[in-house]
């Protein structure tokens, strides 16, 4: 709950400096910082999840954790894609 708190926080004040800075380059960062904290703040709340529930839908949140997982992986690509202008992924 704390990981969420947090994540939250950090996602609604980096994403406030990103709306009200006026320097495009400046806007450019926090809105990927902003979106970099999302990213990877759901696959790890996913899998906490996963690991507290037995039965039928531990296959479904599986599943769903392993997608966050993939999606977090493949925007950090292209973070690194933009602040580099090379992909980790040809």
């Amino acid at each position: 709950m704390l990981l969420l708190v947090a994540a939250g926080a950090a996602v609604c004040a980096l994403a406030s400096v990103s709306l009200t800075s006026s320097e495009p380059e400046t806007v450019k960062v926090f809105d990927r910082l902003h979106w970099t904290v999302a990213y990877v703040t759901a696959p790890i709340i996913a899998w906490l999840g996963l690991w507290h529930v037995d039965g039928p839908d531990r296959t479904a949140r599986r599943w769903f954790a392993i997608g966050l997982t993939i999606t977090g992986i493949a925007y950090l690509d292209y973070v690194y894609w933009g602040f580099t202008g090379h992909s980790l992924v040809p």
